[in-house]
């Protein structure tokens, strides 16, 4: 749950509710989780001494009305619009199949006309930095909104992606992602959820199954400048084709990285897929600009080529039949 506040004196504030999640049932808990910024001179912490809902006074219980463990990640609201933004997009398939059961990771809390409110519940089985989840609806879905995520896609393909506050999932770590689905025709269900390429729905096969199109030649678009057991530094030179603020380079491999590092941009992703934000030192670019990015690999399994180059959603690679091939290392 996430509000606007306002206050006259910094003693007594005001929340109120989004216009998105508004709406709630009878009987559910709503978790109100504040964090409170005060002057470290201050003379003491500064308490709670009253608070009401609605009118409705909240304090003075033996038990307290509030949990006081958090169940998801907060956010801070704001209302500055970035100057740009960046979305991943990928060239995918979508089959129809049986139907999974996803259960286990996922249910409805609540739900009204043409709207309904879900838990996507997730756990992070290895360290994480940056992730995605995908969703497959049985049905055409208008609009999807995710406080913790950015929210791409369309139909019954809708594609969450971390933010920079909570991209980093240390092992272990469980991510509660809640949404608020929109539709106008028959009550869309989710049917299949993929978090960074993982299927977590159990059954024979999902009712829409999402598959990657056969990989990229990516030969002639970078250049292996050297290599050693378990890594190899890489360059990719991208003439940029108009002035841009903000850019974002996505990379994937046709083997298991292990991390990617480079001075040049904040990388996020896991497995086979990574993608590099500009920084503000890097992000504003003029036409005609060569930008040279030059990026480290590391991996302990097989080693990695690069099958898909993107940079702002433009493809650097040519399409090819998915055979890999390794650049001439120089």
């Amino acid at each position: 749950w996430q509000a606007d506040w306002e206050t006259d004196d910094y003693l007594t504030f005001k929340l109120t509710n989004l216009v998105w999640d508004g709406d709630i049932a009878e009987g559910d808990i709503l978790n109100v989780l504040i964090q409170v910024h005060f002057d470290e001179d201050a003379g003491q912490i500064p308490d709670m001494i009253y608070a009401t809902f609605d009118g409705n006074p909240i304090c003075g219980s033996d038990q307290p009305t509030q949990p006081t463990q958090p169940t998801q990640p907060t956010e801070t609201t704001t209302n500055n619009e970035p100057s740009t933004t960046t979305k991943r997009t990928t060239e995918k398939t979508t089959t129809a199949t049986t139907e999974a059961d996803c259960s286990e990771v996922f249910n409805i809390e609540s739900e009204g006309p043409g709207t309904w409110h879900g838990l996507i519940t997730l756990t992070a089985e290895t360290h994480v930095q940056g992730w995605q989840v995908e969703i497959s609806f049985t049905e055409e879905v208008d609009n999807v909104k995710c406080p913790l995520a950015e929210v791409s896609g369309g139909g019954r393909q809708w594609t969450l992606s971390s933010k920079s506050f909570d991209d980093d999932l240390e092992v272990g770590t469980v991510l509660e992602l809640r949404l608020e689905v929109f539709y106008s025709g028959n009550k869309p269900d989710v049917n299949s959820i993929g978090f960074n390429e993982e299927e977590l729905c159990s059954g024979d096969a999902p009712v829409s199954t999402t598959t990657d199109q056969p990989g990229e030649d990516c030969e002639d678009a970078y250049t292996v400048e050297s290599e050693n057991p378990g890594n190899w530094h890489g360059l990719i030179e991208i003439t940029v084709p108009e002035d841009i603020v903000g850019w974002e380079l996505v990379l994937g491999f046709d083997n298991t990285v292990d991390s990617i590092q480079s001075p040049l941009g904040v990388v996020t992703g896991s497995g086979k897929t990574w993608i590099i934000g500009s920084t503000e030192f890097d992000g504003d670019l003029s036409e005609g600009t060569v930008l040279q990015f030059r990026f480290k690999v590391n991996y302990s399994a097989n080693k990695p080529a690069i099958v898909r180059i993107a940079f702002n959603e433009d493809s650097l690679c040519n399409s090819g039949s998915g055979t890999t091939q390794s650049p001439t290392t120089t």
